[in-house]
């Protein structure tokens, strides 16, 4: 026997459930936290945003999947020019930072501190950037320029259909704009600002220049971005030996579980201010459209940044320095070269896309050792007279390249039934490089070995292959007008070729050292999704989802000297259950969208450190996540236009993130936090516009952003002096105030960030060379910025 649903009982679901969902919206913005933001603040559009998140056009509002999505007058409005930025305002996602281009993201719970891969994937426009990472920093992806973006795309829980691997919890995607095919345009953006405790001013300077070669068939568009980022972080360089007078201010026994006191050594040098940042980039895409059925748009991209040292500290004193007993730089630098082409072919009854790219990127980082050396290895005391092995700098290098394609069709039409194939295949290369140069190990090796491994401690060189091919589609079908079953499915096929070179004196300190470890690994899956959806009426969209996110397999370094460990791992998966609403009511001047979720994480890539400075991943005990995320927006006062009035906009996000079982070969036990998770993150705002006349618009925006504690392993943490322990960094607030004044051909801005001058403790840092327990480096965000930016368009 069939329901069917009358229409006086659609009318009294919807309006039951736009009382239900208002009584939520209430709650939220009722709420003491995001109270704290409802003052003042810049425009909100009511209209809703165009995404592709399903790989075809649609709204927001009518896409049945958790997403939050951001236009390019939201980014200007926001004077957001990195993503970073961005991700403190989207709930359901956390990011672990050492500094600009040195981010991992998470969603919903899924740390991706084990493995090589990410569990969320990074898109600009059709081009996958998340490819493995075999770095010692982290699945760390760009941090491209926001300058001229179309909109920004966050999709929430596992994408792997459509997506692939690297998005189990979720994709991030970077929409640029488009050329313009019929009228010339350009605009042009400067901004100067101060930061406490930085020396100097930050500046940024972009511009873009819209040019129709071939009106209505072929135009360039270039996007061309410099900045500079004042640091604020001082690196003090002790360089005094004073071991004599004052044996605990600097040198400690091997293996100290605690360290000196290197502020009562007056430092021979500092330098000021060491993290300062330099960054560039160039954008020049071109489109060509013969006629209204084919488009073909290549694109090339130039990034280069170059920061003086990390945004760290010490947390042993704490004050905002790194120590060091000598001048050893720790510059980093990372270039990005991409190219790529997208290709459509338009019928009325389907779609065909090809998208093909290369991208190449280079890092180079450099770590001061020496100490760390010390306490690790060689006595506790870092000058040779005393037994020590001198100064050490670690260098790390990291090469990958890219080659993908994506070809699929999907049909068109707003019919019952929908599909969509395609196929993907993308060839990874990479080479991690690490040498230890250290000036005094002479005097530590037998004379085979000076003359073989001179000041070298330690050399990897690991060139990786990562091949992958898959097969994926979805179909959907609407039994009624309102009521739609989506199913997909992916089939993927990776394979893992890697050798890893090691020599040098820490392999072992008796004897020469030189190897060549073959590691191979592969493996195949499908990853299938099950997506209900039901629209109540033309304000509310009910769904519900199942799906399944994975990671590929992949290999270790072998840890030589430091006891046998696992050279490969298996891959993992995670199965989401989950079920949303999106509602718009009051003629669109409210919008209250949420979703809860459970997910069974298996086979879990977690990381297990060493205290022989190594470390591994391994497939450890299954984890359970359970979370939700909601999204409001109201607006409270309306003006004239629509551009005009008071918006108060709030989301929070909640995930409980736990293992399952004990997994004693990784060391967890049942009930251990996942890493780098905060179980709450909350923002506010409030945005306020008025027009001034003669066609002045000023608006006023303030924003407030909450993320709550989160566990990492340190050895700083140790509870039995051989393995790392949980140690919470502390949750933080951060409060921004920005005020724009423009008209149709220019905006002028004024803004305030980090208003209360809070110094975060945003990750602890990733250590090239040996973790130690005495203390950890911590990175931390920028201190209180205020600027002025302007920006014309023609």
């Amino acid at each position: 026997m069939t329901t069917k649903i009358t229409p006086i009982a659609r009318i009294a679901l919807a309006n039951s459930l736009r009382v239900a969902l208002l009584c939520g919206a209430s709650l939220t913005i009722s709420s003491p936290v995001l109270a704290q933001a409802a003052t003042t603040a810049a425009p909100a559009d009511t209209g809703e945003i165009v995404v592709t998140a399903e790989k075809r056009s649609s709204t927001v509002q009518k896409t049945p999947i958790s997403i939050t999505a951001l236009s390019g007058a939201d980014l200007t409005a926001r004077g957001a020019s990195d993503f970073s930025k961005i991700a403190q305002e989207v709930p359901g996602i956390s990011e672990r930072t050492a500094g600009p281009g040195q981010t991992e993201y998470e969603m919903r719970g899924l740390s991706s501190s084990g493995g090589a891969a990410a569990t969320v994937g990074f898109f600009l426009d059709e081009t996958p950037l998340t490819a493995a990472s075999f770095t010692q920093n982290g699945k760390v992806v760009i941090d491209p320029n926001l300058y001229d973006l179309q909109r920004v795309e966050v999709l929430r829980g596992p994408q792997g259909t459509l997506y692939g691997s690297g998005s189990m919890g979720g994709a991030i995607k970077l929409i640029t704009a488009q050329p313009n095919l019929d009228k010339i345009e350009a605009s042009v953006n400067g901004s100067v600002s101060g930061t406490k405790g930085g020396d100097g001013a930050n500046n940024a300077e972009n511009a873009m220049i819209n040019v129709p070669l071939i009106p209505g068939q072929l135009a360039l568009r270039l996007v061309g971005s410099v900045g500079y980022t004042t640091g604020w972080i001082d690196r003090d360089v002790i360089g005094v030996d004073n071991a004599t007078t004052n044996p605990n201010d600097w040198n400690e026994p091997a293996g100290s579980q605690t360290r000196g006191a290197p502020t009562n050594e007056a430092p021979t040098t500092v330098h000021h201010d060491v993290n300062d940042t330099h960054t560039r980039s160039v954008r020049a895409t071109l489109t060509y459209q013969p006629d209204t059925a084919f488009t073909i748009t290549p694109m090339f991209m130039y990034q280069k940044g170059d920061q003086g040292g990390y945004s760290a500290f010490d947390s042993v004193p704490g004050t905002m320095a790194h120590y060091q007993p000598f001048d050893n730089a720790e510059s980093i630098s990372d270039e990005f070269i991409l190219g790529s082409v997208v290709a459509k072919y338009h019928t009325d009854s389907f779609d065909v896309t090809s998208a093909t790219a290369y991208w190449h990127r280079t890092e180079n980082q450099f770590q001061d050792a020496s100490e760390n050396l010390a306490l690790g290895v060689f006595g506790g005391s870092v000058y040779p007279d005393q037994g020590g092995a001198g100064a050490s700098t670690n260098n790390e290098r990291d090469t990958s390249k890219q080659f993908s394609e994506e070809f699929r069709v999907a049909s068109n039409g707003t019919g019952k039934f929908n599909w969509l194939v395609g196929l993907f295949y993308s060839d990874f290369k990479s080479q991690f490089y690490l040498d230890e140069p250290t000036a005094g190990l002479l005097a530590f090796e037998s004379p085979a070995m000076q003359a073989s491994d001179g000041t070298n401690l330690i050399t990897i060189d690991e060139p990786t292959t990562i091949k992958q091919f898959a097969v994926f589609g979805e179909a959907s079908y609407k039994f009624t007008p309102d009521l739609k079953l989506t199913v997909g499915l992916r089939y993927y096929d990776f394979h893992t070729t890697a050798t890893s070179f090691q020599n040098g004196f820490l392999f072992d300190g008796t004897n020469l050292y030189n190897s060549a470890v073959p590691l191979a690994k592969s493996n195949t899956g499908v990853n299938p999704k099950f997506n209900l959806s039901y629209q109540v009426d033309r304000d509310v969209l009910l769904y519900s989802t199942i799906s399944k996110g994975f990671r590929p397999s992949g290999v270790n370094q072998p840890t030589a000297g430091c006891g046998a460990t696992p050279l490969t791992y298996d891959s993992d998966s995670v199965w989401n259950f989950e079920a949303g609403e999106k509602a718009r009511t009051a003629d669109g001047r409210i919008t209250f969208n949420s979703d809860g979720y459970y997910e069974h994480w298996k086979g879990v890539q977690s990381i297990v450190d060493l205290l022989c400075g190594f470390s591994y991943t391994d497939n450890s005990a299954p984890a359970n996540i359970y979370g939700g995320e909601a999204e409001v927006s109201v607006k409270v006062i309306e003006g004239a236009t629509s551009h005009e009035g008071l918006t108060v906009a709030g989301s929070a996000g909640f995930a409980h993130a736990q293992y399952a079982a004990d997994s004693p070969s990784t060391f967890i036990t049942n009930g251990d936090p996942l890493l780098n998770i905060p179980r709450w993150t909350v923002t506010g705002s409030a945005t306020y516009a008025q027009s001034l006349g003669n066609g002045l618009l000023g608006s006023a925006r303030i924003s407030y952003n909450y993320v709550d504690s989160r566990e990492e392993l340190t050895l700083n943490a140790s509870t039995n002096g051989v393995q790392p322990g949980y140690q919470a960094l502390p949750g933080y607030a951060l409060t921004d105030i920005r005020f724009n004044l423009g008209k149709d051909s220019w905006t002028v801005g004024a803004f305030v960030n980090n208003v209360a001058n809070v110094h975060a403790q945003l990750a602890y840092l990733n250590i090239l060379s040996f973790n130690v327990a005495a203390y950890n480096r911590v990175v931390t965000n920028q201190p209180r910025t205020i600027g002025m930016d302007l920006t014309i368009r023609y």
